[in-house]
């Protein structure tokens, strides 16, 4: 063999293992890092109502705004709560809310919290158990995200698993509190439940539902990362 085919044979050579050197690296970083199909914000949350019907003559908070535990949210007048008053049926001391100097109801906060949502406004009759407002929490935020994992993916999902969130423009990590698998259409969907810390970002983003991205790392070293780190030691 010839000095030319002897070195067309070793560039086919190095061709060859370079190609099968960049699919090792991408399927290894397809198997390290896998995006959701889907993913939305969940976070804790309590209505805010009374046992008597009655009359919204006061409104204090809107749609959108933070609140603190015991912070008024709203004042009901009730024929019904003001007739159990005067014949003794109830004591005001026995009411699981406070009355203003006028006699009307005052509806509070529980706890801290962004309005989610108002579903009757100042002015409004509501009805007895009617839920007025929808109170989202702020701490114990979490997000539960869809993933179409390979075999050899979900093998790679453990609690430990960093799941990195997408929330307004910042990327949060969060820790899996939950992995569950179910079968539809053909397709094996996995959901990943995960908490979040407190998050230092917009307070209207924390409603639930509100969609968002997440990303599985399922190895934190992954072998391109492997080889970033052994040239820059070789180069120091």
């Amino acid at each position: 063999m010839n000095f030319m085919k002897r070195l067309k044979l070793l560039l086919a050579i190095i061709i060859l293992g370079i190609g099968c050197f960049g699919i090792i690296v991408y399927e290894d970083n397809a198997i390290a890092t896998v995006g959701a199909s889907s993913a939305s914000i969940s976070a804790p949350a309590y209505n805010v109502g009374s046992e008597y019907d009655g009359v919204i003559t006061r409104q204090y908070v809107n749609t959108g705004d933070s609140v603190k535990a015991g912070q008024n949210l709203f004042e009901l007048r009730s024929n019904r709560l003001t007739t159990d008053l005067e014949s003794g049926t109830i004591k005001a001391s026995n009411l699981t809310s406070k009355l203003s100097d006028d006699g009307g109801l005052i509806l509070a906060a529980q706890r801290d919290g962004v309005v989610n949502q108002i579903s009757y406004l100042e002015g409004s009759f509501v009805s007895g158990g009617k839920t007025i407002a929808t109170i989202s929490g702020t701490n114990g935020v979490s997000v539960r995200a869809n993933f179409e994992l390979s075999g050899q993916q979900y093998a790679k999902v453990k609690p430990t698993t960093a799941v990195l969130v997408q929330l307004g423009g910042t990327t949060i990590a969060a820790t899996i509190t939950s992995i569950t698998q179910q079968s539809s259409n053909g397709h094996t969907i996995t959901t990943v439940n995960a908490n979040l810390p407190t998050l230092q970002i917009r307070q209207a983003i924390y409603s639930t539902g509100t969609p968002t991205t997440a990303t599985l790392q399922l190895n934190a070293n992954p072998l391109y990362k492997q080889l970033q780190q052994s040239a820059k030691s070789y180069i120091h």
